[in-house]
């Protein structure tokens, strides 16, 4: 018996198919890169196909029809007929994205909804489709494509359809790195024509095998072991690339060309011998491995629903993914005079389920206008969240003269307390239910610092209060919003703890949560923290349903100043309390804290020497980029006028900058009460009234090892020493 696929190719597609699922379960962080390399598969393959002798566009549309669309519509509207009739599932926008899935434009669809496939939480059980949606676009085009390309072929050269599928799979590419590099990720990432370069790529290969031959080695036994070497490498990338990673984009086109090789060399390798025990695995799951993509989702979302923990939910979805999806496809692959009958009856079973799940699709209430509304209100909350943001000033701690100051007129507490709430700094970050509120918020803390986006969750919550914590941005009173998107993960509650460092952390508890058990575990989990306090918005939203739009979630009306209210009166219930019995010696305390501070400004120099020079100095500040002298004395102008320029000043530049004698004079001549230490690391002799020279270029001098070869920049050793000779001058 002769195999009738070639079994490699079944392994690269098992690989790719388990890649994707590992990732979607949270198992496999670079798992995504695989989608890429199914787009250069399904395009070498459906070209492929589309060069044989007699091939039609009948044909080729018939299986299309029958492989891609039909099993999607089965789950699509089985999918429907199962969460529509859940009540403990809240699918917000189910009958316009199942219609984006049904037409093929869900890319496109998740894009306006602002939806992040990289996200750690599901927001419906489609938001993997976007891939589907995509190939069934590029599908539609690829017989009118490649009658092109042999038309060019026959009438230019041969090589003609090479070059020109060379010639757009380069600007998709480049089109693709040019969105990530603005950090337009998704637009990137859900772009038909950004992400279609995969998909040339595999034209152009199966226009290579047609005119010129499999390129590789044809020698049987190396290309097998080039491919499975090809195998251990994407296996590598799909373990240690996550979507944050810098090489993101290369890491894509590597994958893709790993992908290509495979093919050559799993034509290359083909034995013709018989099938064996592992081939007809391989085989079977590579049969049912689109089905298996379809159906992953869908069971995903339905466990995230459930109070399981994470890792058993995944070891329910591993099996139940590989028999529904076994299930589907022996259902849908119908052959005339080989069906039989429990064939039949499963496929009725389908057909039945799917009337069901359409027939509750076309009943469905659709809430776009609403959520229209809902988008509008929150682009317009986006708009003045960036507006106030930057009226913020640098220092988020609160002045501590201004706080005794009201401290010290407690005489009516009340009104103290309140005048302190609205003087003092409050940095609060959120998810869409914030956004609700932002008008809200500004009324009652006119110095709040507000960042919120759609589908936020708390894992990329706490990277933005890191990232605003080592900025010097994070003020004492922090307000949260991130308990509705995604699990509740009792590690990245600890971490957020860790991050705020015993500031006061106010944390809306969740109505409507992905995590069903969200709630009583944050409950538990915040015994243990003093400063941790929640806004108990679950309690007090009971049986006011006149408060949610029609999801449940996102407030509206009378909830948005409910809620804000709430907020605002479990803060000010905690430093009621609090500074009722404050003592002079912790507000010393943090002022003598704020005084040693040391904000150190300059260029490359001080980004090499930032390592050391951090450790040394553990609360410091680093302001490093391309400084010129003007930008230098804007800058620090600036900051004095507004009094946010900080008591210790160390100034790092080695001769790149070129700043002179007299710009170092109109410089400290803007800083004049501060503490200021200059580094020189240029021949130029400097000696300064008001400021600390370091003449650390005759340091070099005596420590060649301190300079690197271009006699600028400082060695590993050179910047151990500045740091420490630093330290010992400040001492």
């Amino acid at each position: 018996m002769k195999r009738k696929h070639l079994p490699k190719l079944d392994l690269l597609r098992v690989l790719l198919t388990a890649a994707v699922l590992l990732y979607h379960l949270g198992f496999l962080k670079g798992g995504y890169l695989a989608v890429p390399a199914f787009f250069a598969l399904s395009a070498f393959l459906g070209t492929r196909s589309l060069l044989k002798k007699g091939a039609s566009l009948e044909d080729y549309y018939l299986r299309r029809l029958k492989r891609v669309y039909l099993p999607l519509l089965a789950v699509a509207l089985i999918s429907v007929a199962v969460f529509a009739h859940s009540g403990s599932i809240n699918w917000i926008e189910m009958k316009p994205e199942t219609l984006s899935v049904l037409l093929s434009y869900n890319n496109y669809w998740q894009l306006k909804a602002n939806l992040d496939y990289f996200t750690r939480h599901i927001s419906s059980p489609f938001m993997h489709l976007w891939y589907i949606a995509i190939l069934i676009q590029l599908e539609l085009l690829l017989p009118f494509i490649v009658i092109l390309l042999k038309k060019t072929a026959q009438t230019v050269s041969r090589l003609m359809p090479l070059l020109i599928c060379l010639i757009l799979a380069s600007a998709s590419y480049i089109v693709f790195a040019l969105r990530i590099g603005k950090g337009d990720l998704m637009p990137a990432y859900y772009g038909t024509f950004a992400r279609s370069h995969a998909f040339f790529l595999g034209i152009l290969q199966a226009f290579f095998h047609s005119m010129i031959g499999c390129p590789g080695i044809r020698e049987k036994k190396t290309a097998n072991l080039l491919f499975y070497l090809y195998l251990i490498l994407s296996f590598v990338l799909f373990l240690l690339v996550d979507a944050s990673s810098p090489f993101l984009t290369v890491s894509m086109l590597v994958i893709i060309l790993f992908c290509i090789r495979m093919i050559d060399y799993a034509y290359l390798s083909d034995s013709g011998e018989p099938v064996n025990l592992f081939d007809s695995l391989v085989s079977l799951f590579a049969k049912i491995s689109y089905e298996v993509y379809l159906v992953q989702y869908p069971w995903i979302y339905l466990f995230q629903h459930t109070r399981l923990s994470p890792l058993l939910q995944a070891l329910l979805v591993l099996p139940l993914t590989l028999v529904s999806a076994f299930l589907l496809h022996y259902a849908l692959d119908l052959h005339k005079g080989k069906t039989k009958i429990p064939q039949l009856v499963l496929c009725a079973l389908v057909a039945v389920t799917s009337l069901f799940g359409g027939y509750a699709w076309l009943r469905a209430e659709d809430h776009s206008e609403e959520a229209e509304e809902m988008r509008v209100r929150h682009e317009e909350s986006q708009k003045l969240i960036e507006e106030k943001n930057n009226e913020y000033y640098n220092n988020v701690q609160m002045q501590e003269e201004e706080r005794q100051r009201i401290i010290d007129s407690m005489d009516n507490k009340e009104e103290a307390v309140a005048e302190l709430l609205r003087q003092m700094p409050v940095t609060a970050i959120g998810d869409s239910i914030m956004l609700d509120l932002v008008n809200q918020l500004y009324d009652r803390f006119p110095k709040i610092y507000i960042d919120s986006e759609i589908s936020r969750d708390l894992y990329t919550g706490n990277k933005l209060l890191r990232q605003l914590k080592e900025e010097g941005k994070l003020a004492d009173i922090i307000l949260l919003s991130l308990s509705v998107n995604g699990d509740f993960r009792t590690r990245y509650c600890e971490e957020l703890m860790e991050i705020v460092e015993g500031r006061e952390v106010f944390w809306v508890d969740a109505v409507g949560p992905d995590d069903p058990n969200f709630n009583e575990r944050f409950e538990d989990f915040a015994k243990d923290y003093d400063n941790l306090h929640i806004v108990e918005w679950y309690r007090a939203s009971r049986g006011h349903p006149e408060y949610f739009y029609y999801d449940g979630i996102h407030v509206i009306g009378e909830g948005v100043p409910a809620l804000a209210q709430l907020m605002y009166d479990t803060i000010y219930d905690v430093f009621y309390t609090k500074y009722a019995d404050i003592s002079q010696e912790v507000l010393d305390q943090r002022a003598e804290e704020a005084r040693k501070r040391v904000a150190f400004y300059g260029n490359d120099a001080l980004l090499y020497a930032y390592g050391e020079l951090s450790e040394a100095f553990p609360n410091s500040l680093c302001n490093t980029k391309e400084y010129t002298a003007s930008l230098l004395l804007e800058e620090i102008s600036e900051k004095a006028e507004k009094g946010t320029l900080e008591n210790k000043l160390v100034f790092l530049f080695d001769k790149n900058a070129k700043l002179s004698e007299k710009d170092y004079k109109n410089l400290l001549s803007l800083c004049e009460g501060h503490e200021i230490y200059i580094f020189n690391l240029t021949k130029k002799k400097f000696s300064f009234d008001n400021a600390a020279v370091i003449d650390f270029y005759e340091e070099t001098k005596a420590h060649p090892e301190y300079l690197m070869k271009d006699k600028v920049h400082l060695t590993d050793e050179g910047n151990k020493a500045l740091a420490a000779k630093l330290k010992k001058i400040m001492q």
